[in-house]
């Protein structure tokens, strides 16, 4: 009894102290509610007559505490770097660090740092290669993902990348094998040059 109602009031305390002092507003309502609903389930796990309704409660509790702190978390949103990252934009994420920090990343049209939080909605422009990729964010993702989850995370708003045109070979190239140019061959190509 002693340690349930303990854990009820560290809980309590805690949601408090969280609600004075933590900067990010989604992420402390959500975690004190994770303590708070925790200290109440083992507060109710040793005081309440009936088994099931105990569990039930309990556990009904800490889950609506846990989908609040999910739900605050990923309303705060995730790194542009990570994202990018995630859904394959860039094939590593020190690699979309490095171009969000030397200005090829912008997010609704500035241009940010790696640590700029990005949430559904937003459009994010990656410059990479000598190509331009706009992307509408859909879903969020921290960890990397597959590819069809990677695509499904986005909508994309690119142009289609530039054809490539074969290169033309430099005047005068010669077969391979055919060995050194003749005196004539000298002339025809001074002559084909305008010297």
């Amino acid at each position: 009894v002693r340690s349930g109602l303990c854990s009820l009031v560290f809980a309590a305390g805690f949601a408090r102290w969280c609600s004075q002092r933590a900067l990010l507003a989604g992420v402390r309502s959500g975690l004190c509610s994770l303590v708070f609903a925790a200290g109440f389930a083992r507060w109710c796990s040793q005081r309440a007559l009936l088994a099931g309704v105990r569990s039930g409660l309990c556990s009904l509790v800490f889950a609506a505490g846990f989908a609040r702190w999910c739900n605050g978390v990923m309303a705060s949103g995730v790194r542009v770097d990570v994202w990018l990252w995630s859904v394959r934009v860039y094939k590593t994420r020190s690699s979309a660090n490095s171009a969000c920090s030397s200005g090829n990343v912008r997010v609704d049209g500035a241009v940010v740092k790696p640590s700029k939080l990005v949430s559904p909605g937003q459009t994010v422009t990656a410059r990479q290669r000598g190509r331009v990729r706009i992307v509408e964010i859909v879903e969020l993702h921290s960890k990397r993902v597959g590819a069809e989850l990677a695509q499904a995370a986005y909508v994309d708003h690119s142009p289609p990348p530039e054809p490539r045109t074969p290169k033309a070979g430099p005047a005068g190239v010669r077969d391979q094998g055919s060995g050194r140019p003749t005196k004539r061959d000298r002339r025809q190509i001074d002559k084909l040059q305008g010297r």
